[in-house]
């Protein structure tokens, strides 16, 4: 409770000097207006006096509403600057990745491409080998077939007795 009510006071004595410091600045102005007034010519009290102090206080709040102004087209340009690097950064980012992802397509084309000519290599080479044991076949089949026949030639031919 005595922490709480320690750190209240301490925040009122500080915000203190800087409401002090505001008021100031107003009297100075005004003590500066009513300087300008005078060295114009004017008496304090009269219509013409009075006149230059308005004047010079709505000068002063057009001064400080065109600062005012200009302090936010600065930040609202500082915002656009913000906005347009954080567009051109996505964008790049963007135009990155697009790039990227056309590099894994391409890549995953190729391996494509390479594992259909590995399996048409395959394929190839797998029909040679049938054609080869095919061909090793019929020359067997025709070896065996040849052998046959040429026992019962010998007999035919053997020795003349028919």
């Amino acid at each position: 409770m005595k922490r709480t009510q320690f750190m209240a006071s301490l925040l009122v004595a500080l915000s203190l000097p800087g409401c002090a410091s505001f008021e100031e600045a107003i009297r100075e102005a005004r003590m500066t207006d009513r300087e300008r007034c005078a060295s114009y010519g004017y008496f304090e009290g009269t219509e013409p006096f009075a006149s230059c102090m308005i004047k010079l206080s709505t000068q002063r709040q057009i001064e400080a509403a065109n600062r005012r102004h200009r302090e936010e087209m600065q930040a609202a340009n500082r915002h656009f600057d913000y906005l347009a690097r954080e567009f051109r950064r996505r964008t790049e980012a963007e135009a990155e990745n697009r790039r990227r992802d056309q590099i894994e397509v391409d890549l995953r084309r190729r391996a494509e491409a390479e594992e259909e000519k590995r399996r048409r290599a395959e394929a190839e080479a797998e029909a040679e080998r049938r054609r080869r044991a095919e061909a090793e076949e019929e020359m067997r089949r025709r070896q065996e077939e040849a052998a046959r026949q040429k026992p019962i030639e010998e007999d035919l031919g053997g020795g003349g007795e028919w």
